[in-house]
């Protein structure tokens, strides 16, 4: 949902791109896989090569707008690396670089609020494991939830009928 974007964009900004443990602890988007993270990330920057921007303090919708300008080969609307893999120096020469261009300063990064998520917010996806068959923790906390509001309910009413007696 566009609830969720912009959680998950406020999420990269503060804990930075690719510190999907941060941002899984956060809770600030139950229910979300790292791999769902990283695709969703992929797309909010516009490539699939993500290694150069990983631990940055950078708003996705920057490299999204420099990466629309950029020529190149897209798969799914995101630029695809058709050269050899960089080496690890020139990932660490180009993170360093984004952190130059785009990096977030200190105070920028603590003043940044993560919007809470309702579960209106939330998109309904469904995610079946590929061994049992369960639905994903989301749809698990969704359903116990519901369980809990209608036994809060059963209680009230009992309450209210002791009362009146």
């Amino acid at each position: 949902t566009d609830k969720e974007v912009e959680v998950f964009r406020c999420a990269l900004m503060k804990f930075g791109m690719g510190s999907w443990t941060q941002i899984v602890e956060s809770r600030c988007l139950p229910g979300k896989t790292v791999a769902q993270l990283n695709n969703q990330m992929q797309r909010m920057i516009g490539q699939q090569s993500t290694g150069e921007f990983m631990k940055c303090h950078i708003d996705p919708a920057d490299i999204f707008a420099y990466n629309k300008k950029r020529r190149g080969k897209r798969k799914n609307g995101c630029l695809v690396n058709t050269g050899d893999n960089p080496t690890k120096e020139e990932v660490r020469r180009k993170r360093q670089e984004n952190k130059e261009k785009y990096g977030l300063t200190k105070e920028q990064i603590a003043a940044i609020v993560i919007p809470a998520l309702s579960l209106a917010d939330s998109s309904n996806v469904v995610i079946k494991s590929n061994v049992s068959g369960a639905v994903s923790g989301r749809m698990q906390k969704y359903d116990k939830i519901k369980r809990l509001e209608s036994q809060i309910q059963s209680l009230q009413s009992v309450l209210a009928q002791r009362i009146k007696v």
